[in-house]
């Protein structure tokens, strides 16, 4: 007979429920707006992909979306204006992103999305800045583009796609190229740089504090998982545990029965023959019960002395109590089981 130690307590039908539902996640309604967004904003991935890469596709997704509600009316009020340059470039923009939104959707690769969409993304902010946008302020969208570079691509990676975008900054405000760009004061140029490295340099920052903390998070996950994991093994043990006992109850050819916590939980078909009691009536029923009342006290003791796992006698005699009064001398044979998870005693009776 195995003997586990006692674990957190689960009953049968939540450990089936765990196996169905291993999150423990309660069903909830859903909601098919929620889910068409969902759906939209993580290219059909919020289903099939990890977390990380969901985070990144539904970047990547938000980012065209709001640079194509932002671009289209940018391209109309260049096309008013009379800022044709503008408008056109707008416009071009437009049509990359919208390529890369479809081709991202399409194809639910991170990867391609990020060599599609951050190139656009940057020479759309290289051209704001150079030719200086509607009223010289496309240079501020120039601040979002550090923490966006190192969100998808990490702060290796994104230092490197940072120095390029950097590089083509330096040409323009130390140089005359391109012809026809905006003109910067060079107060004006210092304090914009001063401000864009240390936007990128809080960027590096965030990023490194929210890779310590995944790192955190995912061993603590493990540990859980791996805790979780145990659990559920003791309980599909105990549970086939039980039915082991069960089968070896039912073909035994001694009345057995088993007690817990002073009620009788659990018998075979011979006990009742041995009383002349129904099954129904003794399972639920305190086993002192069908003791006779001179074998009570000592019934009683070697019960607690066997739970608490004090050896005692293997077999002694004493004396049952039939339905119909009439006394039934037996041999008691005991010991301690492990039964649902709780401390139990399996009881082997035999008529003399």
């Amino acid at each position: 007979m195995h003997i586990i130690p006692d674990t957190q307590r689960i009953s049968a039908s939540e450990l089936e429920l765990h196996e169905e539902n291993p999150d423990n996640i309660e069903p909830e309604k859903r909601n098919h707006f929620s889910e068409f967004l969902m759906d939209f904003i993580s290219s059909g991935t919020h289903r099939t992909h990890t977390f990380e890469q969901r985070r990144k596709l539904v970047m990547l997704n938000g980012m065209f979306i709001i640079g194509l509600l932002f671009m289209i009316p940018y391209g109309i009020q260049g096309l008013v204006s009379g800022n044709i340059t503008v408008a056109v470039i707008d416009f071009a923009a437009i049509a990359l992103i919208s390529v890369s939104l479809f081709s991202l959707r399409a194809s639910k690769n991170y990867n391609m999305g990020c060599a599609l969409g951050i190139p656009v993304y940057m020479l759309l902010i290289l051209f704001l800045t150079i030719y200086g946008g509607i009223g010289r302020t496309g240079y501020l969208w120039s601040f979002s583009l550090p923490f966006i570079i190192i969100f998808l691509l990490g702060s290796r990676k994104g230092a490197l796609v940072f120095g390029l975008y950097l590089l083509g900054l330096l040409i323009f405000f130390f140089t005359d190229f391109p012809p026809g760009s905006t003109s910067y004061t060079f107060a004006f140029k210092m304090r914009y740089l001063g401000a864009f490295l240390s936007v990128y340099l809080l960027a590096t920052f965030l990023d490194r504090v929210t890779l310590e903390y995944e790192k955190r998070i995912t061993s603590e996950n493990s540990k859980y998982e791996q805790a979780s994991s145990e659990v559920k093994k003791a309980w599909i043990f105990i549970r086939n545990n039980e039915t082991t006992i069960q089968t070896l109850i039912d073909r035994a050819s001694d009345a057995i029965l088993i007690i817990q916590n002073k009620i009788i939980v659990c018998v075979n078909e011979k006990v009742p023959e041995l009383g002349g009691y129904a099954k129904e009536e003794i399972i639920g029923a305190p086993f002192t019960k069908y003791i006779h009342p001179n074998h009570v006290q000592e019934a009683n003791a070697n019960y607690m002395l066997r739970i608490k796992g004090v050896s005692i006698p293997e077999t002694y005699p004493s004396v049952l109590v039939g339905k119909d009064g009439v006394d039934i001398n037996v041999d008691i044979r005991g010991g301690r089981i492990m039964y649902r998870g709780e401390p139990a005693d399996l009881v082997f009776l035999r008529k003399k």
